[in-house]
């Protein structure tokens, strides 16, 4: 025979809480990879633009120069 086992509330409770937490942990983590991720690419071609844009000046001044 089958015997059914019965849980306590506050088992439960705190299974489901864990579960929950883990759950938000794991959102919050991945928020943060994406975030970062597209902040370091911003700040990269940014610094691409940047470098471009100094090295056309430059190029420019000393064809006038010559």
């Amino acid at each position: 025979m089958l015997k059914n086992k019965k849980y306590s509330l506050s088992i439960i409770n705190s299974t489901l809480l864990l579960i929950f937490l883990i759950v938000i942990s794991i959102v919050i983590s991945l928020w943060f990879y994406i975030y970062t991720q597209k902040s370091i690419e911003s700040n990269i071609k940014d610094y691409f633009k940047q470098t471009y844009n100094l090295t056309r000046i430059i190029l420019e001044n000393e064809e006038r120069n010559l």
